[in-house]
């Protein structure tokens, strides 16, 4: 029974990792071009860059810094408090 509960578990990670390490991979992609747009003062741009990864990954604190800043860039004040 242990040994199925392992095999189970194995297979879980092993289909399940690679959509999350893809996920997180395209995130990463749209907070650079977020960046790129940042440095190019292009702020709208950058907004929708870093939205597109706070909706891949919600819980990444630093997409949503990025975004807020970004904001307040384009005195979008309530929309970067939120």
């Amino acid at each position: 029974m242990k040994l199925l509960l392992q095999i189970f578990l194995t297979l879980l990670v092993l289909t399940i990792s690679p959509r999350l390490w893809s996920q997180a991979n395209d995130a990463n992609k749209y907070f650079e071009e977020g960046e790129a747009a940042f440095a190019k003062q292009d702020y709208q741009a950058a907004v929708t860059a870093y939205s597109k990864a706070i909706q891949l990954m919600p819980k990444t604190i630093k997409y949503y810094s990025a975004r807020a800043t970004a904001k307040r860039q384009i005195n979008d004040d309530p929309g970067a408090a939120a």
